[in-house]
């Protein structure tokens, strides 16, 4: 007759156990092997780096019409820009505190309403809750006729694009994008009475700049 062989619970254990910190460690050592691959690849510059290149070109990356010939650099009066804010965000009540803020600093609004973007892309459609559209960046939209308040405008932000569209009026569309944080302080230098405008490098002539975007729809002024 043979015995069976006595089972030992505490050598189970330990097995048990030594696998599990096995796979612990194989899982441990796996996570830091990838953090360590992406870590690499950020730091050498191809993860992110279309994102770098954009932030690091003036205007990020559109072309900027030039101040007119002849103009002085003074700031234009906030008072004589008039604005209408949309928000390209899902974040509810943006565009309205960005607006109150520039109200605020004296800018003129077209009118005490903001709007959704889609309502500007689509003047005659219903707006309704699926219908977003999100924007990466803050975009700056202005005509011909009003490249010095858009430069002044633009000052204020640290994340906006100045878009030179085919409008022939004065209006300018704020259009709040995700990237938008807040407006510079009022106590920064960059933005002062003071402080010059100056021609966005590699700007080029307004005159030169063809195949413009059509102007968003709006009433003129």
């Amino acid at each position: 007759m043979t015995i069976p062989e006595q089972y030992d619970e505490r050598a189970a254990r330990k097995v048990f156990v030594r696998n599990r910190q096995k796979l612990v460690f194989s899982i441990a050592v796996a996570v830091l092997t990838v953090a360590m691959v992406v870590a690499l690849l950020v730091f050498y510059g191809v993860i992110g780096k279309q994102d770098r290149v954009e932030e690091a070109k003036p205007n990020f990356g559109v072309a900027a019409p030039c101040l007119p010939d002849g103009f002085d650099g003074k700031r234009i009066d906030p008072a004589q820009i008039t604005i209408r804010t949309s928000n390209a965000t899902k974040y509810t009540g943006l565009a309205r505190a960005v607006q109150d803020e520039l109200v605020n600093r004296g800018y003129t609004p077209q009118d005490k309403s903001v709007f959704d973007y889609y309502r500007l892309v689509n003047p005659q459609a219903e707006v309704k809750s699926e219908n977003v559209i999100v924007l990466s960046r803050t975009i700056i939209y202005f005509g011909a006729n009003a490249i010095p308040e858009a430069y002044t405008l633009g000052s204020l932000f640290t994340d906006a694009t100045l878009q030179m569209d085919d409008r022939q009026d004065k209006l300018i569309d704020v259009v709040i994008g995700t990237s938008f944080y807040n407006l510079k302080s009022k106590s920064d230098a960059s933005i002062s009475d003071d402080a010059p405008l100056a021609n966005i490098t590699g700007c080029l002539p307004s005159a030169s700049m063809q195949n413009l975007p059509k102007a968003l729809g709006h009433t003129a002024v």
